[in-house]
């Protein structure tokens, strides 16, 4: 990157509107919006030159989030209030920019990623789901799954499927029982407020959480909606947001 060039890192969520569309067509959906407003965006060498957009973590087809990163990098300096607003006329419902500032360190925003928090709703339509003892069973279970000294779950990669611990991936569960969300069915819902290692060296899913609770705890928990309320770095043993 040349003196002339400026790298500016954007806070936006990601909404209910298109929360079932892929992290390929989010980047195709940022490009596009890019050249319409256009901002002075860089682009890459070679024969099929891309937008130089870093996004912090990739989210999951089906899941919403409150507040996300990328650092967009451009040839030409411009505000980053001039890039909030231009760029938030011409991006879909669903996608808002709620931030933007002058990238400080050193680092892409996808190598900082060290944890994200997560709110993570899940279901039991057990016969006995509005007894209070049944929901109160439930909730010590989860409670006890997170006091266990190992946590073994099978993850599934690139290289096949191995067995991992993945309790020191868990920093912080908890579980409360909430209102039914369908008035139509028997269902009941139960919010998990989690914070998880995320990133490049270590990422535990939420599915996979929830796959690890019931096979431990002999449950049968069903997932009905994922939100990810944070990402955070690790700044020197403190976990602030990038």
């Amino acid at each position: 990157m040349n003196k002339d060039t400026s790298i500016i890192r954007i806070e936006f969520m990601r909404g209910e509107e298109i929360k079932f569309i892929s992290h390929l067509d989010i980047m195709r959906t940022f490009g596009r919006a890019i050249r319409r407003a256009k901002i002075p965006i860089a682009y890459s060498q070679g024969f099929n030159p891309q937008p130089v957009i870093v996004f912090g973590l990739p989210l999951s087809v089906g899941v919403t989030s409150l507040t996300e990163y990328a650092d967009i990098e451009l040839t030409e300096a411009i505000s980053p209030l001039e890039l909030k607003y231009t760029l938030n006329k011409e991006l879909p419902a669903g996608l808002k920019i709620l931030d933007a500032a002058i990238k400080q360190d050193g680092k892409n925003i996808m190598a900082l990623i060290y944890m994200a928090s997560y709110e993570i709703f899940v279901y039991t339509t057990n016969d006995l789901v509005n007894n209070e003892i049944e929901n109160n069973e439930i909730e010590n279970k989860v409670r006890k799954f997170v006091r266990k000294d190992t946590i073994i779950a099978r993850k599934e990669g690139k290289k096949g499927t191995r067995d991992i611990d993945i309790k020191p991936m868990i920093f912080d569960l908890e579980i409360k029982s909430i209102n039914t969300i369908d008035n139509n069915s028997n269902r009941h819902i139960y919010k998990l407020t989690t914070m998880l290692r995320a990133g490049g060296e270590a990422n535990l899913k939420p599915d996979l959480l929830i796959e690890a609770i019931n096979e431990h705890m002999n449950l049968n928990l069903k997932l009905a909606r994922i939100h990810r309320t944070g990402l955070y770095i690790n700044k020197d043993g403190i976990l602030v947001k990038p």
